[in-house]
């Protein structure tokens, strides 16, 4: 069970190739559906590997929970992940899986729930019959539910003893104030603690319907005989009609907020966060390439500033977290406490100059292109690369085309590494323009204990 890259974090990186138009495959012969339920599908043929990747998505995340159900999310995670059906415990689940020589797991985030399975391709039978079984056919007992809540708070404790987790923890809190995001996917220790069988059940029942979810499998199979065989085992599923969360879009911070925490750690970490482009909109790809320019790579321009004569930092990263109704993006330093006080400050002063950067060689003059260092150009390779490295792995696309289905946009007609590649020096200005200047930053120091003051 996973919540994410740091555990509770979904893996954005599947994100990275979603967004390419799904429906344009050239080299792969696929197939997009809907099912009589509603039931999103997808199918792409890979022959390379004798391998079927299957991954189903549920339009669930903590965005759907209120003050009375924070924490459901991810206790269904859990209880569909280890604690059987109406017609199979736990244990026998995990026994066939075996046998089959399967990889079964999921991942909770912010908007979605998900999971997924891959088997070699002769069992592919198996595989969407026992998903079916697992996502759809729940059992659901106090035993067990009281067993999965036990599991479930430690994963809290130690996910709140991480001064990494625990910085972004406070940092989103912030940026998403008064939003659906605002909570922690792991879900309020009191709530969980708390939560009941039938309190659970009406919130399974409500969510984990047909027409609230995506299916998409990839690997070696014949497309037209696996369309048969899932009509067969997902059609029959009853057509249930969802009414959907009203969410809005994030909120703008009214003032910076700066927030101190003490640790029982020896380094301390800084944290500065700022509100950033949601899904599908028009500046997202843009600003995936500035965040790569500022904090990725071996030659980052925060590097610049914070890896020179003073060494400020041991450690500098950006994360973007691109959700549907917000985002944010994140600098996360590791560092001296000591140098908190002078990295912020140069941090700051760095982003408050980024509309005036010369970010590509074509920035200069001709005679000068040649010695100038090209961040764009650097950045957008890095990008692409890491992109398709990820996409070979036919896990990954599943859960990225599932995903995509209910939080892609099918009306953008350009595909992804075009975009990434139509985007240059003036556009990383004027998004720069639009997100970091004039705009307010939520600051975290996560300090050693002792060292707060």
């Amino acid at each position: 069970m996973k919540l994410g890259s740091s555990k509770y974090f979904f893996s954005f990186f599947v994100l990275l190739f979603s967004f390419q138009i799904l429906f344009s495959a050239n080299i792969r012969k696929s197939k997009y559906s809907v099912l009589k339920n509603e039931m999103k599908v997808f199918l792409e043929e890979r022959d390379s590997i004798p391998l079927i990747n299957i991954a189903i998505a549920i339009n669930v995340g903590s965005k759907d929970e209120n003050s009375l159900t924070k924490g459901f999310v991810h206790i269904l995670e859990h209880l569909i992940l280890f604690r059987g059906t109406k017609n199979y415990s736990g244990a026998q689940i995990a026994e066939e899986m075996r046998k089959h020589g399967a990889y079964f797991n999921g991942h909770t985030d912010y908007d979605l729930t998900t999971f997924e399975i891959s088997v070699p391709s002769d069992n592919i039978g198996f595989a969407l019959k026992i998903l079916k079984e697992v996502v759809f056919n729940l059992k659901l007992s106090q035993e067990e539910l009281d067993k999965e809540k036990e599991v479930i708070l430690e994963e809290i404790n130690q996910e709140n003893d991480n001064p990494y987790n625990m910085g972004t923890i406070l940092a989103l809190q912030n940026l998403f104030k008064n939003h659906a995001y605002e909570s922690p996917i792991y879900g309020d220790k009191e709530t969980v603690k708390n939560a009941t069988l039938e309190q659970i059940k009406s919130f399974y029942e409500r969510f984990y319907t047909p027409s609230n979810c995506s299916l998409c499998v990839v690997g070696d199979f014949y497309i037209n005989e696996i369309r048969e065989k899932i009509g067969q085992i997902f059609g029959v599923l009853k057509k249930e009609k969802l009414q959907s969360s009203k969410i809005c879009l994030v909120y703008k911070l009214k003032k910076n907020i700066e927030i101190k925490k003490a640790m029982d750690i020896k380094e301390a970490h800084l944290i500065i966060g700022f509100l950033a482009p949601e899904l599908n909109n028009k500046d997202e790809i843009g600003m995936r390439v500035l965040i790569q320019v500022f904090g990725g790579g071996i030659n980052p321009l925060l590097g610049t500033v914070l890896r020179g004569r003073r060494r400020l930092v041991e450690d500098i990263s950006m994360q973007y977290i691109s959700l549907k109704y917000g985002a944010a993006a994140l600098i996360k330093l590791k560092l001296e406490q000591k140098n908190i006080k002078m990295a912020k400050i140069e941090v700051l002063k760095l982003l408050n100059r980024s509309t005036s950067f010369l970010y590509s060689s074509e920035d200069y003059l001709p005679k000068y292109r040649s010695q100038a260092f090209d961040f764009l150009e650097t950045a957008k390779n890095q990008i692409i690369f890491r992109s398709e490295s990820l996409k070979e792995k036919g896990l990954n696309s599943a859960i990225s085309y599932a995903r995509y289905m209910l939080l892609g946009d099918p009306s953008e007609k350009k595909s992804y590494y075009k975009r990434i590649k139509m985007v240059n020096s003036s556009k990383l200005r004027k998004i720069s323009s639009r997100y970091l200047i004039g705009e307010k930053f939520v600051v975290i120091s996560i300090l050693p204990s002792n060292e707060e003051n």
